[in-house]
């Protein structure tokens, strides 16, 4: 594992110098702020959770004893150099550090299933450097990462709490729904403006030119909004997946939604009444634009 390996390699060098040094080697570190514990916080409100091990063991251990052994460390440095695990007081399975993480939340057990298709999964995760779901990463998920807490009670005398008793103000119920909502949401918008963007161009290419009739376009101008409609949504539908963009894209994709919706209310006010609700569903979709935008981390 090429992390481990290097990890290891500047873990050696450390221990090779002159010097009386330290090597800290937590289980899995829990606390707001974690990438690791913040994929946990997004997996905690689904009804059903699949993960990478239903079987392997790890100690989880609370950002603030991390700190606090750091800190006891300090006061009484050992005389020589060493490895020390930095772990909670029992073992469990990563469903149970979620369940825990789940009551802190005020919801039950969840339910849990091994996740599908892994190798397919690691592959794709490699190939398209994904760093929470990787070949890497289910190695690890599938191995044991426990330790004798005593041991580093023993050189500085501290002793970690169980990690569930830290849970104080995170996670909440609303920023582990929004975790778990935005990816989705995102990816719904996108999938309806590429999808509308090669309907407008297939299938629907004739529909849209009767639509613009009844606004009384015709001709290459009808021609012309049809295929620019199209591009456009399916541009908005790229732009919500790049990063960089998204925030453009959100205010675009609601300054967009506000001017169809005047323009047909204008227009073509009988769409209003479709029983499908076409157009009242744009309100719906600027609400949801306007959260995402809101949301979306400024960078």
């Amino acid at each position: 594992m090429p992390f481990l390996a290097s990890k290891g390699a500047a873990d050696d060098y450390l221990l090779a110098l002159n010097i009386h040094s330290v090597v800290l080697r937590p289980s899995l570190v829990v606390g707001e702020g974690g990438a690791s514990s913040a994929w946990l916080a997004a997996l905690s409100p689904w009804p059903l959770i699949p993960l990478l091990d239903l079987k392997a063991h790890l100690q989880p251990v609370h950002i603030d004893d991390l700190v606090g052994a750091v800190l006891a460390l300090l006061r009484q440095w050992p005389v020589e150099s060493m490895v020390l695990p930095v772990v909670g007081p029992e073992p469990m399975r990563l469903s149970q550090v979620i369940d825990h993480l789940r009551a802190a939340q005020g919801w039950g057990p969840g339910r849990y299933r091994q996740a599908p298709l892994l190798k397919l999964s690691g592959w794709m995760g490699d190939r398209l450097g994904w760093r929470a779901l990787n070949r890497q990463s289910i190695r690890l998920a599938q191995q044991d990462n426990v330790a004798d807490p005593e041991v580093l009670a023993s050189v500085c005398g501290y002793w970690a709490a169980p990690f569930f008793t830290r849970l104080q103000g995170w996670p909440t119920a609303a920023v582990s729904s929004q975790l778990t909502i935005r990816p989705l949401l995102l990816a719904v918008l996108a999938r309806d403006h590429v999808g509308t963007a090669a309907v407008c161009l297939g299938p629907g290419y004739d529909w849209g030119l009767r639509i613009m009739a009844q606004a009384g376009v015709h001709g290459a101008w009808a021609t012309l909004a049809v295929i620019a409609g199209a591009l456009c949504d399916g541009l908005l539908g790229v732009g919500l997946l790049v990063r960089r963009w998204r925030r453009a894209t959100l205010m675009l994709q609601l300054l967009l939604m506000t001017g169809y919706t005047l323009c047909i209310s204008l227009i073509l006010p009988q769409y209003w009444f479709d029983p499908y609700a076409a157009v009242a569903k744009n309100l719906v979709l600027m609400v949801a634009t306007l959260w995402l935008f809101w949301t979306e981390p400024r960078r």
